[in-house]
């Protein structure tokens, strides 16, 4: 909504306010220009209630002309342009022109159309963005409208007959930190404001979304899993057993431990008193072992 107004003029508090005979009704706020010079300009404040880096569907302000002797002059043919104002400003009535607030033209403007019926319409879209862009300068701070070329006088009826219309999609949080670019939801503010209705420009929250829900796996025996829900949970790892020795043994392997230590008994009672070797008397020698032995003797006796 607009929450103030104001207009100022090249001869507005540089005598009395009695002494400065106008035509801009009281209450409004008037545009002026005299050979291409502008010689009136007027303001509004802006209270507009959407979260930065909303998109802009629609938002146009529409405003009446004021009604009174000599308020409008040559009006068919004036001409006027908005443009964000870059500061905070107070309203005022004829002020100074050199105390009009600031605005940047260049950065985004709307021109106004005049209608049949007397008001005139201003599409804001642009400007908007500017007041919504997350990396932006220019803060909501309201309109300044400036004359364009041409003679004229346009009086407005102010912020009491403003009316917005307004649509807004608010923007979507992106749960992906490298996705780069802004999505937006349906929704958000649509419909049109007065100013003299007391409700602000308003964006409504997007929708909920819903969260898919993941229930816990059962086991179907053999360590596998099966998913019950949107998606399965993980296999429960097995149990291990290491440091159980007697438990990472094969069934077989105590057997065999038996059946080796029954072999070394088997063999130690063979090599005990039953496997010693007989002396050589107590030894029966056979024919070869005689014939070899008388041999070595007959070498013997020889040899001495």
């Amino acid at each position: 909504m607009a929450d103030k107004d104001g207009w100022w003029s090249n001869t507005g508090r540089a005598v009395p306010d009695a002494a400065v005979p106008d035509t801009v009704p009281s209450g409004a706020i008037g545009i002026a220009a005299a050979g291409g010079q502008a010689t009136k300009v007027a303001a509004i404040g802006v209270v507009l209630d959407a979260a930065k880096g909303s998109t802009v569907q629609t938002f146009t302000l529409t405003m009446k002309e004021a009604e009174g002797t000599g308020a409008q002059q040559n009006s068919g043919g004036a001409s006027i342009i908005a443009c964000p104002i870059t500061d905070f400003f107070s309203g005022d009535q004829n002020g100074k022109l050199s105390d009009a607030p600031a605005a940047d033209c260049e950065k985004a403007k709307s021109e106004g159309k005049r209608n049949d019926d007397g008001t005139w319409t201003f599409d804001l879209a642009a400007i908007a963005n500017e007041w919504l862009d997350p990396f932006g300068t220019i803060a909501a701070n309201g309109l300044r409208f400036n004359p364009g070329d041409g003679t004229f006088q346009v009086s407005l009826t102010g912020k009491e007959d403003a009316v917005f219309d307004v649509a807004l999609s608010p923007p979507q949080e992106d749960n992906d930190p490298f996705d780069s670019s802004t999505t937006t939801v349906p929704g958000g503010f649509t419909g049109s404001t007065s100013s003299g209705s007391g409700s602000d420009l308003t964006v409504t929250p997007p929708p909920a979304v819903a969260v898919p829900t993941t229930t816990t796996a059962k086991a179907t025996g053999s360590g596998s899993t099966t998913p019950t829900g949107d998606a399965a949970a993980p296999a429960t790892p097995a149990v291990s057993r290491a440091g159980e020795t007697g438990g990472n043994l094969p069934g077989g392997v105590p057997l065999l431990v038996l059946l080796v230590l029954a072999g070394g008994a088997l063999v130690a009672l063979a090599l005990g008193p039953l496997g010693r070797r007989r002396p050589a008397s107590s030894r029966r020698a056979g024919g070869v072992s005689r014939a070899l032995e008388a041999r070595a003797t007959a070498n013997t006796g020889a040899a001495e």
